[in-house]
């Protein structure tokens, strides 16, 4: 069926966070005991909510704009947990990279310093868009390439742009020169853009394990990094779990 005219409305109404629609005839799987799978039914949108799933709905409300998706599916938003993407400019330019210190050489000790605090707005921007076009709605983002309070500014920032649903994990960066203010900086991150716990892009503290001897070793796990993060009641993401070295430092 011919939806392009709503899909042409829908763009129009892309910052209405009031906005409605009605998946109209798809087939629902909704991984809910309560609402079960539905062979064709219809999918009723307003704003961020799910207000109605059934058979057969008849809304009156003009305002609501149809698309009919018979031969679709709807299924809950699939959730990616853990990605660095800062890094998302660089995709497919390492396919021959030797082990975990080969990474670390090229991306960490000379890709990374040259980053601006633009380049991680564009990195996150970049990975949520491309996250939605795969039917990921939600994304775990290990940041450690704040090497400003700049840096870590633009890398919300294209969360907050790109519209995706958006853990922050902030982390200072692995290696090179940086403002040093990092954990420092994360009770002015959490008072400047996270003011509200009802919003899309929610903030957490990332933690290191040991991994390479001399590589980011003031961003390990250690008691006092966990009494930080902590202490401004954020959950706390830990990056490279590798067996008993983990606990090390604790």
């Amino acid at each position: 069926m011919d939806n392009s005219a709503a899909l042409d409305e829908l763009r129009k109404r892309s910052a209405d966070p009031d906005r409605k629609l009605l998946l109209r005839g798809v087939t629902v799987l909704s991984m809910d005991t309560e609402v079960g799978d539905l062979e064709e039914a219809d999918v009723l949108v307003e704003g961020r909510r799910i207000e109605a799933i059934a058979p057969r709905l008849d809304v009156a409300d003009e305002d609501v704009l149809v698309l009919e998706l018979p031969g679709h599916v709807a299924i809950p938003g699939l959730q990616d947990t853990h990605r660095h993407c800062w890094q998302t400019q660089l995709r497919r330019m390492f396919v021959d990279i030797d082990g975990l210190e080969g990474y670390v050489d090229k991306v960490h000790r000379k890709i990374a310093p040259c980053y601006t605090p633009d380049d991680m707005r564009l990195g996150s921007l970049l990975a949520g868009l491309g996250a939605l076009d795969a039917g990921i709605t939600s994304i775990l983002d290990f940041s450690h390439n704040s090497r400003s309070k700049a840096h870590s500014d633009g890398a919300i920032e294209g969360w907050v742009e790109s519209g995706i649903r958006a853990v922050h994990a902030s982390c200072g960066p692995v290696l090179g020169d940086w403002e040093g203010q990092w954990p420092g900086d994360l009770e002015r991150l959490q008072e400047r853009h996270f003011s509200s716990e009802d919003q899309l892009v929610t903030l957490r503290m990332g933690l290191l394990t040991p991994q390479i001897p001399g590589v980011g070793e003031h961003l390990e796990v250690t008691r006092e990094h966990l009494e930080i993060g902590r202490g401004l009641g954020l959950k706390i993401t830990v990056d490279a779990v590798f067996g008993e070295m983990a606990a090390g430092r604790l």
